[in-house]
């Protein structure tokens, strides 16, 4: 039968023991711990940062082209006026000419 100074002895081996295994152990498990911890926040962090970047660009673009396309709307525009104003001028003078000529005007 053990006796208490035999259970005393054991208690301070069985004590000793886990403080170090604690000691051993507690590092790793932290710095794994906390390798996870950085990875999925690190991760987190660059997928909202990646977002706002892609969007800014997106924003940037979508002003860029929508510049273009005024652009191009304006110089469309003029093109239109100036074929219109061209048209205009020519069906008058294809009036005057069958006026004069006392031609039958041709239907449009």
């Amino acid at each position: 039968m053990l006796t208490k100074t035999d259970l005393n002895q054991i208690a301070k081996i069985v004590q000793e023991q886990t403080t170090k295994i604690v000691q051993t152990e507690t590092p790793k498990i932290v710095q794994a711990e906390t390798r996870k911890i950085v990875h999925d926040e690190t991760t987190k962090i660059v997928q909202v940062e990646t977002g706002k970047i892609v969007h800014k660009e997106i924003i940037d673009l979508e002003k860029r082209l929508n510049q273009r396309i005024d652009k191009l709307d304006r110089k469309l525009d003029k093109a239109i006026n100036f074929l219109d104003r061209e048209f205009i001028r020519l069906l008058e003078r294809v009036e005057r000419i069958e006026n004069h000529l006392q031609l039958e005007p041709i239907s449009h």
